[in-house]
């Protein structure tokens, strides 16, 4: 996930940025919400770490619908953009 996340805001962000001259609207958005799955994939080790097996099914569902949230807007919106 790290890797995907990576590439992506390092090459394939950047050069739709730069072709289409846009730095705000969907790119910023994916980012942010980049930014919030890192987030959730930090609190969900720490989880982990201390075993709570409750906040570990809370965590992992809100990751799940994240998730699948941003990528129904990569899909649906920036992915075609960027063809």
């Amino acid at each position: 996930m790290e890797l995907y996340l990576l590439m992506e805001e390092s090459v394939l962000l950047p050069t739709f940025e730069d072709i289409r001259g846009m730095r705000q609207g969907p790119t910023k958005v994916i980012r942010m919400e980049h930014q919030q799955i890192k987030n959730l994939q930090t609190s969900m080790s720490n989880t982990v770490t201390r075993m709570d097996q409750d906040q570990i099914l809370e965590i992992g569902e809100t990751l799940l619908i994240q998730m699948q949230q941003h990528n129904m807007k990569e899909e649906g919106i920036l992915y075609s953009m960027v063809d």
